[in-house]
């Protein structure tokens, strides 16, 4: 890098390169190329700007994870033991489906019409929360993901059964976390597939911070943390399904 710079810094101190144009000079009997000198600036400022004191490095990057952890801990553990001291099964596992996503949106799909909701039709499903959306205080959306299908949840507090635990349940709730939706089926004003729900469960809360599918872009980190590129990209999984075809 330092050479580099110090080569562009020789030539941009010469006044007859035009680094904005086409021209070409000979300096040193070196033919230059203006569009090459342009390229070698913006790729060393970028080079310079990733590697910078401000930005996170790897060692940084864990200390704020192992901060979000312990937070997330001491966040978990007031929403366990919010019934006067006494605790709550985080981990339950003595709830079952009654329909997979894929098979909801199977059933549903066509059956409901837009700002529609099938009362008589309670259903349960379950999932990994892949992004959750605050629309007001009443009013919370999360995409909720299972065996590569998605459906959005629509959790107003009207429909809530337990009122006094809907803010407390959506301010805990965090991308990442495994949940059980038990609910109406129907249809947002727009056409979107949704559950409506009277009751969701925390089955397996995530502890770790779990980053955005356009964060998570560098190969190598890609590779190293498989289980997490196949957990936020869809796009792995298909093309991991398509190989192993």
């Amino acid at each position: 890098e330092n050479h580099t710079m110090k080569s562009i810094q020789t030539l941009w101190r010469n006044r007859n390169v035009d680094i904005y144009g086409t021209n070409k000079r000979i300096e040193n009997g070196i033919r230059i190329n203006s569009n090459f000198l342009r390229n070698k600036i913006n790729s060393t400022l970028s080079f310079r700007s990733i590697h910078s004191p401000n930005t996170p490095n790897e060692k940084e990057r864990e200390i704020n994870q192992k901060e979000h952890i312990l937070n997330r801990k001491q966040q978990l553990e007031s929403f366990q033991n919010r019934f006067n001291g006494k605790k709550e099964n985080l981990y339950s596992n003595s709830i079952s489906p009654s329909l997979t996503i894929l098979q909801f949106r199977k059933k549903f799909e066509e059956k409901i019409k837009n700002g529609e909701k099938l009362l008589n039709e309670n259903q349960i499903l379950t999932g990994r929360i892949s992004s959750k959306r605050e629309a007001s205080k009443k009013l919370v959306f999360y995409d909720v993901v299972r065996e590569g299908s998605k459906i959005q949840v629509m959790s107003p507090l009207d429909y809530f059964e337990n009122k006094e635990e809907f803010d407390t349940l959506h301010q805990t709730l965090k991308r990442g976390d495994v949940v059980a939706i038990q609910g109406i089926p129907a249809k947002s004003k727009l056409g979107e597939l949704s559950i409506v729900p009277s009751r969701i469960t925390l089955l397996s809360p995530c502890l770790p911070n779990i980053p955005e599918p356009d964060q998570l872009t560098h190969t190598d980190t890609r590779f190293r943390k498989r289980y997490l590129d196949l957990m936020i990209n869809s796009k792995s999984v298909e093309n991991l399904k398509t190989r192993a075809k």
